[in-house]
């Protein structure tokens, strides 16, 4: 069974250099059926670039609105965008529970881009 990860169909998949408005809604599944995150214990978003890991921001398992429609939401938070520079970008989740940890996408990576803005 292959985990997947993409974005809502209402989630941006771009942000601007500087923009902490910006959210990132994802959806954790396994083969594209969404994943029940009610007993997740702990939700780490990692991100990365062509040379590798960067950061990564953490989020509560209890601030999940819906647990079972493996939906998180990535806030996009100064600490989170400090240093990023335009350009492309790579996410994975990481999901520990009582049975261990689940990395989503078991494949690659769920890609973003940051756009330059005018400063």
């Amino acid at each position: 069974m292959a985990k997947t990860l993409s974005f809502t169909d209402t989630s941006p998949q771009t942000v601007k250099i500087g923009d902490t408005t910006t959210s990132f809604t994802l959806i954790c599944g396994n083969d594209n059926v969404a994943t029940d995150l009610t007993s997740a214990t702990s939700i780490t978003v990692k991100l990365g670039n062509t040379s590798g890991y960067l950061k990564s921001s953490t989020v509560d398992p209890t601030s999940l609105t819906d647990p079972t429609t493996g939906q998180i939401v990535l806030a996009l938070t100064a600490d989170l965008m400090t240093g990023l520079t335009a350009g492309n970008y790579q996410l994975e989740v990481w999901v520990v529970d009582s049975t261990g940890t689940s990395i989503y996408p078991s494949e690659s990576t769920l890609q973003f881009q940051v756009n330059s803005s005018l400063e």
